[in-house]
């Protein structure tokens, strides 16, 4: 990193202009937390300087300057007892000076304008640093600290003004004058990668991929990069809890690749969230699914830019390249990125889980095939007469596929093998979807409390009721007790209560229509209990839920 504490300390030294210094860079940059935590550290130690930091956010007249000044100078903990003896002494002798006690109630006040000058004219062989004053609105009063400042070092204190000097907005012939000279914070991005280095966890390793894309996106914004390296080391904490198949990484890279362009989109370029998604152009388009974009997950890019999204939904584990895997390798990496043997090795484990793997998970499968067909027709590999896109029916009906759930293969999306693909994706959903639902009465018919439809939050947003027939509803709350029954009120109360509850579970109301009248005659004829009552509550709450359902 540039010195710039050597460089700032060499103005000082030169007499032949006043000790007052601007230090600029462009918003976001990171110039304050690098004067905070680097600079000021380095002028302590290297030149002995005492050092007094300042921000003039708020203030809105120069009393108001003198008063923070004098108080940060003599009040704040920082400083030894021995200032605080001084400031006692001070006031006493300006007693003396100025006539009288009340002065020194008057300077808790701030309003002593005696002994504030009096107070000023004491401080010597200080260094101040003063932030954020472009935040102040009135020029005239951004002249007149600088200028108070100017005064002070008469007394031999030096000032280093941290602002952006375009925002400033003061006129060149002004601050060439008051100024030695204008120091740009510049940072590199190994600066950069030094700075944050401290707040990374599992990322601290991967220097190398972080610096490569903050200069591929032109990503310098401090703000920006510690915001999103955060909530990727954050993402990352979660996968190496939750599964250690993942081959991190190869993940790190993919989520470093396409987290810093999000965030330089979003802050940077402005563009809106459906913007990022709506990817017009087609040669693009291909490139992201060749590259396992995760730019084209509207999850990820929403917790990027920090919607509210749980980690456990952020990603599907499924889709994540796996350790020792070369056919992972080939799939998610650039080619550019891979060894002429990773090539070799991924290569003959795409072929092999064409031609010869018997189970296979179904997208994955298409996946392959497209992009073997990739390779063949731009000339990366010689035709193989085995794979085409006119075998790749024949191929697919020799397998036995699986489907990861929720598994959302967005490589062969727009592609020819698609519309293959789709089809045998619709039978094997519907196995599953059949399998979920058998699983889901079994559960609800034990007890709706242990049910999954109570523990699994998947439900809370879908319409599922209606999945299950009158049948095996009456079944379940047949077998229920009254403890069951009110937990079920309970849940009801809550599914509707919510704002859009009549878009997203409208096909919710036929089921709840028949539940009503079963609800109603089944417990007509039993006696007063602890169960008559739950299901009396049941009743008035489906009544509730069908009201919110007609908003």
């Amino acid at each position: 990193m540039q010195d710039y504490a050597t460089q700032i300390n060499d103005l000082f030294n030169d007499d032949s202009y006043p000790p007052m210094i601007i230090f600029t860079g462009k918003w976001g940059i990171g110039k304050t937390y690098y004067v905070e935590n680097f600079l000021t550290t380095e002028l302590k130690n290297k030149f002995e300087y005492k050092i007094t930091y300042l921000s003039v956010l708020g203030i809105t007249s120069l009393d108001d300057f003198k008063d923070l000044l004098i108080a940060k100078r003599y009040l704040e903990e920082k400083h030894d007892a021995k200032a605080v003896t001084h400031l006692t002494h001070l006031l006493a002798t300006a007693e003396k000076v100025t006539g009288g006690s009340s002065i020194i109630s008057n300077v808790i006040k701030g309003s002593a304008g005696a002994v504030k000058h009096y107070m000023l004219k004491n401080i010597s062989d200080e260094l101040f640093i003063i932030d954020d004053i472009e935040r102040i609105e009135c020029s005239s009063l951004k002249k007149h600290i600088i200028g108070e400042c100017l005064t002070l070092t008469q007394s031999k204190n030096k000032f280093i003004f941290v602002t952006d000097e375009q925002e400033l907005d003061l006129k060149k012939s002004f601050t060439e004058k008051t100024f030695s000279e204008t120091i740009i914070y510049d940072p590199s991005s190994t600066d950069l990668y030094l700075i944050l280095k401290s707040k990374l966890n599992k990322l601290i390793n991967s220097q190398a991929d972080i610096e490569t894309f903050i200069n591929m996106y032109n990503l310098y914004n401090l703000r920006i990069l510690n915001r999103t390296l955060k909530r990727l080391d954050k993402l990352l904490e979660y996968l190496s809890d939750k599964n250690n198949e993942v081959n991190l990484d190869l993940v790190k890279t993919m989520l470093l690749r396409d987290g810093l362009l999000i965030s330089k989109k979003y802050y940077i370029d402005n563009m809106k969230i459906p913007e990022m998604l709506d990817i017009t152009d087609e040669k693009e388009k291909l490139n992201l699914r060749l590259r396992q974009s995760l730019q084209l997950n509207e999850n990820f890019v929403k917790f990027i830019v920090g919607k509210n999204i749980e980690l456990t939904d952020v990603l599907n584990l499924h889709e994540l390249p796996k350790h020792n895997s070369p056919l992972d390798s080939l799939l998610y990496n650039n080619i550019s990125r891979l060894s002429a043997d990773e090539f070799s090795k991924g290569l003959r484990e795409i072929e092999k889980y064409i031609l010869l793997t018997h189970s296979v998970e179904v997208s994955k499968f298409f996946q392959c095939l497209y992009y073997y067909d990739y390779l063949v027709k731009n000339m990366y590999i010689p035709e193989n007469d085995k794979i085409t896109f006119e075998k790749a029916k024949s191929l697919a009906d020799k397998k036995q596929f699986y489907s990861s759930r929720g598994y959302v293969n967005l490589n062969i999306a727009d592609s020819p093998y698609a519309e293959i693909a789709e089809r045998y994706l619709k039978d094997i959903q519907k196995k599953q979807v059949k399998s979920e639902y058998d699983e889901l009465f079994k559960s609800l018919k034990s007890s709706f409390q242990e049910s999954q439809l109570y523990d699994n939050a998947n439900y809370q947003m879908t319409p599922i009721l209606q999945e299950l027939n009158i049948e095996q509803w009456e079944e379940c709350i047949k077998n229920w007790n009254h403890s069951d029954i009110e937990f079920f009120c309970e849940y009801l109360y809550q599914r509707y209560k919510f704002v859009s509850a009549d878009s997203y579970l409208s096909n919710e109301s036929d089921i709840l229509n028949e539940l009503y009248v079963f609800v109603s005659e089944y417990g007509e004829g039993k006696t007063p209990s602890l169960t008559k009552g739950a299901l009396r509550s049941l009743g008035k709450t489906i009544q509730n839920s069908l009201k919110a359902l007609k908003k």
